[in-house]
Parts: C-alpha cells; structure tokens; sequence
C-alpha cells in the first residue's frame, strides 16, 4: 500500500443503503401548498448546505476524475440520520427536497481520484441496471467541493445473511429460496446487459419490508465489453468481517463466496458470479456459509488471505446428508453451480435461475440425476389427480364388468335348469 493510499479499512461496509425496518422515518415537511419545506432544519436535521456545500474549494484532482458529473446545490438534499459509514465513505438517509422523497446518499469520505473515479462508474453502472432487484440509482452528481455522490432508493428491511441467521432449521431457511432466486433472475439480467458483480453475498441482499429482494453494492461491479473500465481484477478484500473480511490484498470480492479463479486474481465473467450464487444457496441449505471455518476470526490479520488459501486448496466441505436426502435436486444444483472449473457451471446466473424455477415447479432439475424409481415417483406425483380419476374409472368399470359376469352365469344356469 503505498503511502497515499487510505488505511485498510472496510471500504463498503457503508455500502448496504438499508435503514433499519423499526426506524421511524419522519415524514417530509411541507408547506400550505403542498411542496417540500426547509422547516426540518429548525428541527436540528442539517441541510447538506449546513455540511458538505460548504466543504472547501473545488479539488482540481477529484473535478478531473469526475468532471462529467454534474455540480449538484447540497440544498436539494436534507440529510436525517447516517445509516453506516467505512473508511472510504457513508450512506446518509437524506429527503430529497424537490421530489419530497426518502433517499439513500451515497458518497466518498477521503476521496482521492482513483477511488472518485471508481465511484462514478459504480453509480453509472447500476443506474443502467434496470430490474426490480437491483438498487434504482435517482441522481448522480458532484458537490461543490468536487466530492462525487449518487442518490438511490432508501431500502427499508433486512439483509439476507441476517434473515438467514435468524432461520436454524432447512425448513426455515428453505421458505427463503424465493428470495434467492429473485436475486439470480436480477444477476441474470445483468449478465445479459454485459455486467458482473463479483461481490456478491447474503449481506449484499436486503429484503425489503414487503419481501422484495434488492440486490445492492455495485462497487466492484465490472462491465465485460468495456476495454478498460478501471475495474481491476487486482485490488482489495470485501466484505463484513465474517466469513467475508475487507482487508488490503490483492484479489477483488469475499473469500467465502468467492470462485478460485477470482481468487487467484485471474480475468473472471459471469461464472464467477454463478459460483458466488451458489454459494448463497448452499449457505442456506446448509445454514452456514462455505468454508465456514474461514469465519470463526473476525478481522484478524492475514484472515483473508487464509480464507483465500483455503478456497484454492480444496472445495468446500459437502453439504450435510439431511440436505442431500431432503432437497437432492438443489444439492445438485450448488454442486454445479460451485464447480471449481468455470466451464462446468451454468453460463450465466439465468440458467441457474431456470433451474432454481424447475425445482419451485416441481420439473426436472437438469443437474441432478434420476434412478428410474424416482423418476416413476416424480410421474406419479405430478399426475396423482389423473392417476386418481382413471383408478376410480377402472374400479367402476371393473364394477360393472363384474356385475355383468354374474348377470351372464345366472342367466345360463337359469337356462341349463329349463
């Protein structure tokens, strides 16, 4: 790390734009006509004009990482509570002034050009995500001071990685896959618009207060037909301090989730985000993230890179026997999905979601394979109401053909006596 670099903190443990679902977030103030009123600072609720507008002169470094964003008035903004902060930056809860809505403020804390410039081409890149899973981006900008920020929906609920700890049986945890495959479907979409997001986790999963899955934290999101888009594959640990630590290193994305290609720093696509996928699902069919060891120290020096060893060394330990016994379709799809060779595993993370989709249905999942038995089991389940109607058919008409029997030997003795 050289010397101008920031300290080896967590640099999108900022990044999650959720705000506690049992906050009580206090509603715009308005005026007698109805628009956005500037009351709220009489409340003790700073103005960006009370903060960041008055932050300096324009930095020549960071205008020219950034010169194509727009010089934003901090006014528009009042900011309420800040939902977290990292070393390289915070998430405020603001109220957009104009609009008269809530809004998650993303912006740099000790930027220098190299971060400001990752910045920007995180918020263009997910403000071009269109999909219902993935973060809206409302606005993107520069404050006078040159500093970059983009303003997004305020995501009100949990993340996945607590929902998951909060679910200790398979039935519990499996309630959730929904909620996994609504995020494969937003991945699938995004591998079609030509992005990966190489960080993917529970954590970067928040379910929303009416069960909407949003996938957030595009920080390390890279676009695949982009010459150079600064998105290295060289550069730090991400993550929580779980089983996914931030630290100074040398490879982008959370040990735990992910793929040993990406971990040895090597040029990834979108089977690098299946892998990551995968091990979402087999966190949750197993109720403990891959490599589980790999959590049990906190931020401890050199954790990530043991973790990393780890994932180059070997695959993860198998999932229980009761998983493989109750749910052997979905053991099969992790077991793909988590290949440790790319080419195995689904192309992108939409095949991965049709798959998920046919088990949901109860059709045949094309990673795992069927003894004829189970396969007779699965036809005559999904065809026990016809299987029904025609055995009730055969009983009555073996009914009546018996009936007739008797008819017929009755009236030939009935003869053999005349």
């Amino acid at each position: 790390m050289s010397a101008g670099d920031p300290p080896p903190s967590d640099p999108e443990a900022f990044a999650p734009t959720i705000a506690p679902a049992t906050a009580q977030r206090p509603a715009p103030a308005t005026t007698a006509d109805g628009s956005p009123s500037t009351a709220r600072r009489s409340q003790g609720v700073e103005s960006y004009q009370d903060t960041v507008a008055g932050g300096g002169d324009p930095r020549p470094e960071l205008v020219i990482a950034v010169d194509d964003l727009p010089i934003t008035d901090p006014g528009q903004y009042v900011s309420e509570r800040e939902v977290a902060r990292g070393g390289m930056g915070r998430i405020i809860a603001a109220t957009d002034r104009i609009l008269g809505r809530p809004v998650a403020l993303k912006e740099l804390l000790h930027a220098d050009p190299e971060h400001a410039a990752r910045f920007r081409r995180e918020a263009l890149v997910t403000a071009r995500l269109q999909h219902p899973a993935i973060v809206p981006v409302h606005d993107a900008g520069r404050w006078p001071n040159g500093a970059p920020f983009y303003a997004m929906k305020l995501v009100e609920g949990d993340d996945l990685a607590h929902l998951l700890e909060q679910a200790p049986t398979l039935t519990l945890r499996l309630a959730l896959l929904p909620k996994v495959i609504a995020v494969c479907e937003a991945i699938g979409y995004a591998h079609a618009q030509r992005v990966i997001h190489r960080d993917l986790k529970p954590g970067n999963v928040v379910i929303g207060e009416h069960g909407e899955a949003m996938v957030v934290d595009w920080g390390l999101a890279k676009e695949l037909d982009s010459a150079d888009d600064g998105a290295r594959d060289h550069d730090a640990y991400r993550g929580d301090g779980g089983a996914a630590l931030t630290q100074a290193g040398d490879v982008l994305g959370t040990p735990a989730y992910m793929a040993p290609e990406q971990a040895r720093a090597e040029p990834v696509d979108a089977r690098a985000d299946v892998y990551a996928l995968g091990a979402m699902l087999y966190h949750l069919l197993a109720g403990h993230a891959p490599y589980a060891a790999v959590g049990t120290t906190q931020t401890a020096p050199g954790f990530a890179r043991r973790g990393i060893r780890e994932l180059l060394a070997e695959p993860p330990a198998a999932l229980p026997a009761e998983v493989r016994a109750t749910v052997p379709e979905l053991a099969a799809i992790v077991d793909k999905a988590m290949a440790r060779a790319a080419a195995d595993r689904y192309p992108t993370a939409l095949e991965l979601a049709r798959e998920l989709r046919a088990f949901e249905a109860g059709q045949l999942v094309s990673a795992h394979r069927y003894t004829l038995r189970a396969m007779l089991t699965r036809w005559v389940r999904r065809h026990r109401a016809v299987l029904s109607v025609a055995a009730a058919l055969l009983a009555v008409m073996a009914g009546l053909g018996a009936l007739a029997l008797v008819r017929i030997v009755r009236a030939e003795r009935t003869a053999q006596h005349q």
